[in-house]
């Protein structure tokens, strides 16, 4: 994990990577699933993602921390994100 400066900086990353991907209207209004997570669900949801995705870059960067969520595609199932939305987030 060296190589990312720590979880101080990937939190950062996550931090600004969430916030950006809540304002984005693409993905927003890609479906109703999306859409209802990105003006309702995110308000008390967001803290607990972040957390969730900084943990999970830490654990894929090497640890020691230790990410037991779900994986990205069951974590992702029930919004319907289609392969073109995938891709917005990605950048």
């Amino acid at each position: 994990m060296s190589a990312l400066a720590g979880i101080f900086a990937i939190a950062a990353v996550i931090e600004d990577f969430s916030d950006r991907v809540v304002r984005n209207q693409t993905i927003s209004e890609a479906n109703a699933e999306l859409h209802q997570w990105h003006t309702e669900a995110y308000k008390t949801r967001l803290p607990g993602l972040k957390w969730g995705r900084t943990f999970w870059v830490a654990a894929v960067a090497g640890g020691p921390y230790l990410y037991t969520g779900k994986g990205m595609r069951d974590a992702h199932y029930g919004l319907k994100i289609s392969p073109e939305i995938f891709d917005v987030v990605r950048g």
